[in-house]
């Protein structure tokens, strides 16, 4: 059995050597593998259930993979947390073979951070004949919703072509409804991560009967958003114009008696069978659900991240005795982003300690040179470059000087930010990779050479077009 250095030095071969060069771009044309994320049939307060991943069929044979899996501490708890040094952990079902892991888990910070490799020659390789599939346990101890996320941005993907390069991939989501004796019903809300400013939004709402036998004949729940950020397109209910959110049902046999709250950003929604039980054709079933749309304009500024909730508290469900039974709500967090052509705001370099700082990603090479006034940029086997876009690590040679190109957040010298640039950046920080004085300075969206948590994070939240390195100052 090979021990835990022994496993580390293999996947250290292949999942940090990517930092040494240039590589392929995470995100365009980078994503390769899509992760899948499920938990058949929900959960039960008090019992337990796994959460099934399925990684394979990339787009290129892989080396090594590695993502996360994160959750909520206070909804969850994992059933897994020791055990990581050996060949196969409880919770790896499959996986290509003699490939290692060196998983770990953030119990305090809710992670699971899995890392996956092929043998120091790169095969077998994970290819569209082969998967990782892995059947993680939780607790569940609150009930309602409960998320899963495996974030795009932490996906790292070693392709067997290129042992040192590095590409990304589609993550995954799901939010498994757990339900207990008295809590039976669960409203999720969903819909794009991102919304227009001056465009239109749908939410979606799935009512779920989870656990009521007898059925579910009515649902009443409160929709809470941010009035800052958006306006209910449907404003009155005079003539039921609220009918529209019945999106997924028999109009015929279910009522709307919603009302609009604009001063408290709030609707209250009620719905129910006109029968009230009598023809079960209009019943929800247990584990059947009933969806409601709400469509919203979209009111608010770029950088706005404002959340849609449905508390618990009033959530309630009408089950065929007529008896209440309560259950979870949910969030949505939205962020806004703007909408047609965003107004150019000429770069501002500085020159400092032989440094060119303040580019922007994506810059044309000819673009730079005239704003800079340089003689010519060259790239670092110093050939001259006249094409293309302008990366860190370039040299620049202006005023008889030369100085070395700093792109803000092009940590892997490729000249734009995607999935690669935030990993190298977390790992900086946490002392990881020892990234080169160049690569420190990319990173440090403030300035300087010692990378924080929150220049990952501004990193990550740029690649995921929710936030703008180049208004930070």
């Amino acid at each position: 059995m090979r021990t835990i250095k022994n496993i580390a030095a293999i996947l250290l071969a292949f999942i940090a050597a990517f930092a040494a060069l240039p590589s392929l771009p995470a995100g365009a044309g980078g994503s390769v593998v899509a992760i899948k994320a499920e938990c058949p049939g929900g959960a039960r307060v008090g019992g337990t259930a796994c959460v099934r991943l399925t990684v394979g069929a990339p787009a290129q044979p892989l080396a090594a993979i590695e993502f996360t899996l994160s959750y909520d501490p206070e909804l969850v708890s994992p059933q897994i947390k020791d055990g990581f040094g050996t060949e196969t952990p409880q919770f790896i079902k499959k996986l290509p073979q003699g490939w290692e892991q060196l998983c770990s888990l953030d119990e305090k910070e809710g992670i699971y951070t899995l890392r996956f490799a092929a043998p120091q020659d790169g095969k077998p390789a994970l290819d569209s004949g082969s998967q990782i599939v892995l059947e993680i346990p939780f607790l569940f101890k609150k009930a309602g919703g409960a998320a899963f996320v495996c974030d795009s941005a932490d996906i790292v993907a070693v392709p067997v072509s290129d042992p040192l390069g590095v590409l990304g991939g589609s993550g995954a989501e799901i939010t498994v409804a757990v339900s207990s004796e008295t809590e039976k019903v669960f409203a999720a809300l969903s819909g794009a991560d991102e919304a227009v400013s001056g465009g239109k939004y749908s939410l979606q709402i799935t009512f779920t009967n989870l656990a009521e036998g007898t059925g579910i004949i009515a649902a009443e729940f409160v929709l809470k958003y941010d009035k800052s950020c958006f306006s209910p397109v449907i404003k009155s209910n005079a003539g039921s114009e609220m009918d529209v959110f019945l999106a997924e049902a028999d109009r015929a046999s279910w009522e709307q008696m919603c009302t609009p709250d604009p001063a408290a950003s709030r609707i209250v929604m009620r719905f129910a069978a006109l029968s009230l039980g009598d023809d079960k054709t209009q019943v929800i079933p247990e584990g059947g659900s009933m969806v409601f749309t709400v469509e919203f304009e979209v009111t608010g500024s770029e950088g706005a991240t404002p959340a849609f909730e449905i508390p618990s508290e009033g959530l309630i469900g009408l089950n065929c005795a007529m008896g209440e039974v309560s259950g979870g709500g949910s969030k949505k967090p939205v962020a806004v982003k703007g909408g047609g052509q965003t107004p150019y705001v000429p770069p501002v370099y500085t020159f400092a300690d032989g440094y060119i700082l303040g580019v922007r990603e994506n810059t044309r090479v000819s673009a730079f040179v005239s704003d800079i006034g340089a003689q010519s940029v060259c790239g670092a086997d110093g050939a001259e470059i006249t094409e293309g876009v302008v990366c860190t690590g370039y040299k620049a040679f202006a005023d008889g000087a030369e100085y070395t190109v700093i792109v803000r957040g092009d940590a892997n010298g490729n000249g734009k930010i995607d999935a690669a640039d935030y990993a190298m950046a977390k790992r900086t920080y946490l002392n990881t990779f020892d990234a080169s004085e160049a690569q420190k300075r990319a990173i440090c969206i403030r300035g300087g050479t010692k990378p924080s948590a929150a220049d990952y994070a501004m990193i990550k939240r740029h690649y995921l077009r929710t936030f703008d390195l180049n208004t930070v100052e």
